[in-house]
């Protein structure tokens, strides 16, 4: 289990989610889990039902999928990537460091 309350995380899923292409569920299956949503704010914060959310953890190069609102969606491997990092890295952070920021501008 991974939970994300880091703003520029979030907004990254966000992103992933709203660009999910329209996708028929992979044959064969992958592996399944389940995504759910924290929404709010204090007390008001409620959890979403679970998605079932389909993909294979040993490959990051391949897309996951989605079952939201009854469809599928596939959503790309770096959202795969992220989100199974940061079930073994609890403490992550969207911010990153000026001096981190140039060092990888100019390495890349």
């Amino acid at each position: 289990m991974a939970e994300v309350a880091d703003p520029v995380l979030v907004a990254f899923f966000v992103r992933q989610l709203d660009a999910a292409k329209p996708a028929a569920l992979p044959d064969p299956p992958s592996n399944r889990h389940y995504l759910s949503f924290r929404v709010g704010a204090g007390k008001a914060t409620g959890e979403t039902g679970r998605y079932p959310y389909l993909c294979n953890v040993w490959d990051p190069e391949r897309p996951g999928y989605v079952e939201l609102d009854g469809r599928w969606v596939e959503v790309s491997p770096a959202f795969n990537g992220l989100l199974f990092s940061l079930a073994d890295y609890r403490r992550a952070s969207g911010a990153v460091d000026k001096a981190d920021a140039a060092f990888l501008k100019l390495y890349g």
